[in-house]
C-alpha cells in the first residue's frame, strides 16, 4: 500500500465518484519501492464493490484523462498476464519523475513523485508542526472522506451549508457516517451528487437512502412505476434498512 500515491488520488479534480473509487484502488495497490501496480480485475472488482465492466470502464476513462497508463504483460508462452499500471497525477505543488525502485536495482519503470511533502515542506532542520486537531488537517480529511462517494463541487456545497447552520458545521465522524450512506445510494444506482443537493434543499442534516431514494419516488411516480430501475433500487435499500426508534 501507498500513502503518498492514495493521498494524491483522493486530491484529482473533476472525476465521476465511481471513477476516483477506481483511481484510489488502483493507487492502493501502488508499490513506493519497486514502482510496480499490477492488481487484477477480479481484485478492483472486489474492493471497488463494482462489477468488473464497471471497473474496466473506469480505468479507460482514467487512462483516456491520461491520469495512468496500462503496460500489458505476457508469459513466455504468449499468455496475458495482469497489466502494470503506471501513475500521472499531480498536485498543487508540481511534481517530478523520479525512478521507482531505485534502491534495489538500476532499472525499472518511472513514477510521478512530488516535487514537494504533500504534508509540509522541511527546510534543513526546520520542523512545521501540523495543523491542530479540528483545523486544516481536520477539514480536509472531511472533504477527502465525503469526495470519494461524491463530486468536489457537490462536496464543498454541503459542506458550506452545514457551516451556515448555527452549531451544525460538520464533524468528521458525520463525514465518515454520511460517506457509508452515500456509498449506498451510489451502489443501489442513485446520483450521490443529487442526494447532497437534495439534502440542501429539504434543510436536512444528512442523507439516508431511504430518504433520498423515498423523495425520488414520490417526485417522479410516472418514471419510478413498478418495474422500473429506480423503484428496484428504492425497495432494495428499503428492504435493507430498519427504522430508527426513538
Amino acid at each position: 500500500m501507498s500513502h503518498y500515491m492514495t493521498a494524491l488520488a483522493m486530491k484529482q479534480k473533476g472525476l465521476k465518484p465511481a471513477t476516483k473509487i477506481v483511481l484510489y484502488w488502483l493507487a492502493d495497490h501502488h508499490n513506493g519501492e519497486t514502482g510496480r501496480c499490477f492488481p487484477s480485475l477480479a481484485r478492483l472488482s472486489e474492493v471497488c464493490e463494482m462489477s468488473k465492466r464497471s471497473v474496466q470502464d473506469q480505468i479507460n476513462a482514467l487512462e483516456t484523462a491520461g491520469l495512468i497508463s496500462i503496460s500489458h504483460n505476457y508469459r513466455e508462452d504468449g499468455q496475458q498476464t495482469a497489466n502494470n499500471f503506471s501513475f500521472h497525477m499531480l498536485d498543487a505543488e508540481g511534481w517530478q519523475n523520479l525512478p521507482g525502485g531505485v534502491a534495489k536495482s538500476a532499472q525499472g519503470g518511472w513514477q510521478n513523485l512530488p516535487a514537494n511533502n504533500l504534508g509540509r515542506d522541511n527546510h534543513g532542520s526546520e520542523h512545521t508542526p501540523l495543523p491542530p486537531k479540528g483545523g486544516r488537517a481536520e477539514a480536509n480529511e472531511i472533504s477527502e472522506t465525503l469526495c470519494a462517494w461524491a463530486s468536489p463541487d457537490a462536496v464543498a456545497s454541503f459542506i458550506a451549508y452545514r457551516k451556515r447552520t448555527k452549531g451544525k458545521a460538520l464533524t468528521l465522524t458525520a463525514a465518515k457516517r454520511l460517506a457509508s450512506n452515500l456509498k449506498e445510494i451510489f451502489n443501489a444506482g442513485g446520483d450521490t451528487d443529487d442526494a447532497l443537493g437534495l439534502a440542501e434543499e429539504r434543510g436536512w442534516q444528512s442523507i439516508k437512502p431511504e430518504w433520498y431514494f423515498n423523495d425520488k419516488q414520490r417526485a417522479d411516480r410516472g418514471a419510478n412505476r413498478p418495474g422500473s430501475g429506480m423503484a428496484a433500487a428504492f425497495a432494495a435499500v428499503a428492504a435493507r434498512s430498519t427504522p430508527r426508534q426513538g
